[in-house]
């Protein structure tokens, strides 16, 4: 049995381990980089949809100032009334196996305060509405193969620490996506993050 571990910071520090194995490992599982809006971190591909902005580096873009559970930075994820999200994906450094299980450990929080052009109104708006995360398993960037873990509703602004078991029964996956997704069942799309 393969054990996979991942630590984020909002999704923070991600360290992936193996119980028999090599660990699986990240390029900047912290998601370290220089703060800035529409900053997609180092080490990481852009998956939202192209018509809009990618995810920011924080803290400091959008009134945003919670402080990093570790390290200097994390990444923020925000959902929009026009039915778009924001995700980012990596290759792992070896394949998530069918019929295999990790552990996915990750640190969760939602700002007090994410301000922000809504796309829809042009007005500049709270993301405050709490969202949740997809884990996603494919084999390609921003492919989504086969959903492996969601989240509850991000709801708190202090760091939380997550524990999900994922389970890969479609096939092996070499990627990894994670995606911020709306509240469900929804009946209006809205402007929320996490």
């Amino acid at each position: 049995r393969n054990l996979f571990r991942i630590t984020f910071a909002f999704v923070l520090p991600l360290n992936l381990f193996a119980q028999k194995e090599a660990p699986i490992l990240l390029t900047n599982p912290s998601f370290e980089d220089l703060p800035g809006p529409s900053s997609t971190p180092s080490g990481w591909y852009d998956c939202g949809q192209m018509k809009d902005s990618p995810p920011d580096v924080q803290p400091g873009s959008w009134e945003v100032t919670t402080a990093p559970k570790n390290g200097n930075s994390y990444l923020g994820l925000v959902v929009r009334d026009n039915e778009t999200w924001e995700s980012v994906g990596q290759r792992l450094s070896r394949p998530m196996e069918i019929n295999q299980c990790y552990e996915l450990s990750m640190d969760l929080s939602k700002a007090p305060k994410y301000l922000s052009k809504s796309p829809l109104s042009v007005d500049v708006v709270d993301f405050a509405t709490p969202a949740c995360i997809l884990i996603w398993g494919g084999n390609g960037y921003c492919a989504k193969a086969e959903l492996l873990a969601k989240s509850t509703i991000i709801n708190h602004s202090r760091w939380v620490g997550y524990n999900f078991r994922l389970s890969p029964t479609k096939g092996n996956y070499s990627f990894i996506l994670i995606e911020a997704c709306y509240k469900t069942p929804v009946l209006f799309p809205y402007n929320g993050h996490v």
